[in-house]
């Protein structure tokens, strides 16, 4: 089985923060919640976007923008720079979460021997071990509780109405953000609208999810919500998403 013994620790603080390359703005970075393509709207803005998808995003972020534009204490302590952030509704980010887990099993967890793939249920499972304010990023909670450490002061956008949240801090900064007509991202999982039923507890692997994956709500059964609802409390009732899978 899959030595999930640990989940690996969440990424240094400043590796999730950029800064607009042309704006005093700051961009929360949140893993599996929209967070590439607010990055890919603020570049694009910045007329930046071409040259960042030749490299990847990650790539780019890492080697451009906190070498040319790193994010200090300082920074995140100044109340006066506007600060832009996504959230995702729990429930389809968890899905999105363990798809990325079997899809980079390797990189994950270096100790991974589960050729024959891993459920959902698995998944939630041993998310219940850990702690999720600490645990790495792409899964862990979107309401960290170092983020009382630092100024509630983000302009929160969620993803599933992206362009009107963009359009909002727009209005209020004076900046040209849109989420409309941005390429595609590869690590976007295609959905299989033909598959149905519960695929709660069916292995994946990655050749299988690159294959094509169920409509997420459908790889929930009544105990997986209760838990995911429990894990993730603190997400919902911050960001006021429903407590029922959409």
């Amino acid at each position: 089985m899959a030595k999930f013994d640990h989940l690996p620790p969440f990424s240094p603080l400043f590796g999730d923060f950029i800064m607009d390359p042309i704006r005093p703005i700051l961009v929360r970075q949140t893993h599996k919640a929209g967070n590439a393509r607010l990055v890919q709207a603020v570049l694009r803005s910045a007329g930046r976007l071409d040259e960042a998808m030749r490299m990847t995003l990650a790539t780019y972020k890492t080697e451009v923008l906190h070498r040319d534009k790193p994010v200090t204490m300082d920074i995140l302590k100044d109340t006066s720079i506007p600060a832009l952030r996504t959230v995702r509704n729990p429930f389809t980010r968890a899905v999105s979460c363990f798809l990325h887990c079997v899809v980079n099993s390797k990189r994950v967890w270096p100790t991974w021997d589960r050729p024959d793939g891993l459920s959902f249920r698995q998944f939630v499972t041993y998310l219940e071990k850990f702690d999720l304010d600490t645990c790495d990023s792409h899964w862990s909670r979107q309401f960290k509780s170092h983020a009382k450490l630092f100024p509630s002061r983000y302009h929160i956008v969620k993803v599933e109405d992206m362009e009107r949240g963009l359009q909002a801090f727009n209005a209020k900064h004076g900046t040209e953000y849109s989420s409309e007509g941005l390429p595609r991202l590869p690590h976007l999982r295609t959905k299989n609208p033909d598959l149905k039923g519960d695929f709660s507890d069916e292995p994946f692997t990655a050749s299988r999810i690159f294959k094509g994956v169920p409509p997420y709500e459908f790889f929930y059964d009544d105990q997986l919500v209760q838990d995911v609802k429990r894990l993730y409390a603190v997400d919902f009732a911050a960001y006021g998403y429903p407590v029922e899978p959409p």
